[in-house]
């Protein structure tokens, strides 16, 4: 079986994400964009893949869609670059989340070693 090739994949994404997102009343000045994000969340979230904080995520993506794609057409580029950047939000949370658990685990580890020393020391 060939190896997907990043443009594939990349449309994967697409396609994936796409079920989410709406475009209505496209070419008209009452264009809108409907994300659909607790969908999105929930089928990321039950993928196994990514592990993340709904609000973080959301707080993100609100911010770059008022930032950059509100009050502009969106044409194909437009949407393809906001579903390459949902799905790269998701991975960056999903990031973020495990380096905040490893820290966790290792301030708990280190406190433990200390109380475990004093006691020892006493």
């Amino acid at each position: 079986m060939p190896k997907p090739t990043k443009a594939s994949l990349d449309q994967a994404k697409r396609d994936f994400l796409g079920k989410y997102i709406n475009i209505r009343y496209i070419g008209t000045d009452r264009e809108t964009l409907a994300i659909r994000f607790d969908e999105i969340v929930m089928a990321f979230l039950d993928s196994g893949k990514f592990v993340f904080s709904p609000s973080k995520f959301e707080t993100l993506l609100v911010k770059e869609v008022n930032d950059k794609i509100l009050n502009k057409p969106v044409t194909t580029e437009t949407f393809n670059r906001l579903c390459d950047f949902i799905w790269k939000l998701a991975e960056y949370c999903s990031n973020e989340r495990a380096r905040d658990e490893q820290q966790t685990t290792r301030t708990m580890e280190e406190r433990a070693r200390r109380k475990r020393a004093d006691r020892i020391g006493r």
